[in-house]
């Protein structure tokens, strides 16, 4: 009786770390491939955002390589200006890729805090 219920939580705690890891993995590709499973690379990025109040802010955005700064609230979405300085779009960029960084880093030990806590290790099958 020992035997079966030993295999049957090594099974169970295997299969719960594959769902983990394939759901885990799904997040992290649509994350970082803006967000399509098809097709390769989204053409547009939000780069930065702020509030500016309720229902309001300012979002900067690349489409196709352009440098939008837009104006969103509710119900509208307005053309600002557009970045053409290249130190700047650096600055940008460099900004998202840490804040994504930090992002995964986070994600990452959330989710091993959460599978560490929830399951039991299973012991080893007594003989």
């Amino acid at each position: 009786m020992d035997l079966s219920v030993g295999i049957i939580e090594r099974f169970a705690g295997g299969l719960f770390l594959v769902v983990i890891t394939i759901w885990a993995g799904s997040y992290l590709y649509t994350r970082f491939a803006g967000g399509q499973m098809k097709g390769g690379r989204s053409v547009i990025k939000v780069i930065s955002t702020m509030p500016l109040g309720s229902k309001k802010s300012i979002t900067i955005v690349n489409i196709a390589g352009e440098y939008l700064v837009l104006g969103v609230t509710a119900d509208n979405v307005s053309f600002l200006t557009k970045i053409d300085d290249t130190e700047t779009i650096k600055s940008l960029e460099m900004d998202r890729v840490r804040r994504d960084a930090f992002t995964l880093k986070v994600f990452n030990s959330k989710a091993l805090n959460r599978i560490t806590k929830t399951h039991k290790r299973p012991e080893g099958l007594k003989r």
